[in-house]
């Protein structure tokens, strides 16, 4: 094994970490800054504006194995990326924050939509493709969503019609240049562990699963921690969720809807088996208006054994 270039890729790992970490405070004080200049909630913010920029490291890497020739890391880091959303992120941030309350009235009519539009990719996928006109139910879908959720804002929140530019420029820059930042780090975080994963011939698949999964999350991490440190814990369940519809609902219907997407079902049962019970377990805690600690146990439970699944497989 090559020591020098271990060192070097373990290097740009952790000043990408430093980075990503240190941009995130940043972000989360310019996203609660703007929402409340336009009178948005901090749900909604998370959901939407955090979610799709914090979304780009998944896509970019999603992208660059598909332009590549590599098929199965796209779908891997997609699948691998929800995972790391729905089980251990929403875990982790139980644990910290112990008993959250979430309550955003935003919510009360969309959950069980909501459950139904983060489950029709994996309903879509049974067959092992993906086609064009699954790609156009998957992407109006997603439209027809966010519109509901808009107009409930609209409704029942502060939206403000005109906002002046002078109001929300600092929050907008300070966002932006965080989120740069972030997107840098994020890049050169999942580039050092794909090298170093390579040096131990570990399948494409399986990386895109696991370390790209992970990696690539860092900033939806680092994000969700600080603003439930801070008392805005919306704001990170509103990421989480918001990156998972992203990806596995619109980058998947956009993808499909320009290059039909295949994979064998043997490869992905486990995966999907493990995001639909994620996926069901929060929504109910959302239902419940409520995560504890011992949820946070329960969806780090279920992570760690799809892990163990996934390593089982690769193992055989």
């Amino acid at each position: 094994m090559d020591y020098y270039s271990l060192t070097f890729n373990t290097v740009v790992i952790l000043v990408s970490l430093f980075i990503i970490l240190k941009a995130a405070d940043l972000v989360v004080y310019g996203v609660s800054g703007y929402a409340k200049k336009l009178g948005l909630s901090n749900y909604l913010a998370g959901l939407v504006i955090v979610s799709v920029a914090a979304s780009m490291p998944e896509v970019i890497s999603s992208l660059s194995g598909l332009f590549a020739g590599h098929e199965e890391m796209m779908i891997g880091a997609i699948l691998g990326n929800n995972m790391v959303h729905m089980a251990l992120l929403i875990g982790i941030l139980a644990l910290v924050g112990k008993n959250m309350k979430i309550e955003s009235p935003v919510l009360e009519k969309s959950k069980f939509l909501m459950w139904v539009l983060l489950l029709l990719p994996i309903a879509l996928f049974l067959d092992g493709k993906l086609g064009r006109i699954d790609g156009l139910v998957l992407i109006l879908c997603y439209g027809i969503y966010m519109g509901f959720l808009w107009h409930r804002e609209k409704k029942i929140g502060k939206l403000k019609e005109k906002v002046h530019f002078k109001d929300i420029w600092r929050y907008s820059l300070i966002f932006l240049g965080s989120l740069l930042a972030m997107l840098m780090a994020g890049r050169w975080l999942v580039i050092g562990a794909i090298n170093i994963a390579e040096m131990s011939r570990i399948p494409t698949f399986f990386i895109a699963l696991t370390i790209i999964g992970v990696g690539s999350a860092i900033d939806d991490f680092a994000i969700g921690i600080r603003s439930v440190l801070q008392g805005k814990q919306e704001i990170g369940i509103g990421d989480a969720l918001g990156s998972i519809l992203n990806e596995l609902v619109l980058f998947f219907g956009i993808v499909a809807l320009i290059r039909p997407i295949e994979m064998s079902i043997k490869t992905t049962w486990s995966s999907f088996l493990f995001l639909g019970i994620s996926i069901s377990l929060v929504v109910l805690f959302l239902r419940r208006k409520r995560i504890t600690w011992k949820d946070g146990l329960l969806m780090i439970g279920i992570y760690a054994a799809f892990i163990a699944v996934e390593v089982w497989k690769f193992s055989f």
